[in-house]
């Protein structure tokens, strides 16, 4: 489930900031204050996303930085089909 769950972010164009040594806990990041300002895709929005997987069991936080931004429910309707699709795709 680890190696699903990096490979989903790296292909999204997330960097793996930290995993610790046993790789259940993950740390992942995108984009800056600068990208905001020149994107409207809230998927390339500056966030942070953490996420520590035990068993079967995934617990993720999301740090979603929308400075520049004026986000809309459609923007919160895309994060959460995101997350829903990784959830999907990682085997949970």
């Amino acid at each position: 489930m680890v190696g699903k769950t990096i490979e989903y972010f790296k292909k999204l164009g997330f960097e793996v900031l930290k995993s610790d040594c046993e790789g259940r806990k993950l740390w992942f990041k995108r984009g800056s204050i600068l990208t905001n300002l020149g994107t409207f895709n809230p998927l390339k929005w500056k966030s942070e996303i953490y996420i520590e997987i035990i068993g079967q069991e995934v617990t993720a936080e999301f740090k979603i930085n929308a400075a520049g931004q004026i986000p809309t429910q459609k923007e919160e309707v895309i994060w959460d089909n995101f997350i829903g699709s990784m959830l999907n795709r990682v085997g949970t």
